[in-house]
């Protein structure tokens, strides 16, 4: 089964590595498990890629994004939203 999730520990090569899912509603993977980065390496990660894209503009701004202490993205499996604390 295709699987567009490259978070998901399931997805090997865009396909997914379960016999069988469950999909909500929405049609929405409920068996996938993210990939939880540590702090550190997600901002060095995010710092590589605007950085990657701001030469690709002809820019020397590196654009860092606030993000509040106490930020709530959505869950990519539409279930509870993840609260990031600081």
């Amino acid at each position: 089964m295709k699987c567009d999730n490259d978070h998901c520990i399931y997805n090997s090569h865009y396909k997914c590595t379960l016999s069988h899912i469950n999909l909500n509603h929405m049609g929405v993977c409920e068996d996938c498990v993210m990939v939880r980065f540590e702090d550190e390496e997600l901002i060095k990660e995010k710092d590589r890629i605007l950085t990657s894209y701001n030469k690709n503009a002809s820019t020397k701004e590196v654009l860092r994004p606030k993000i509040p202490p106490h930020a709530v993205i959505p869950s990519l499996t539409g279930d509870l939203p993840i609260l990031i604390a600081s």
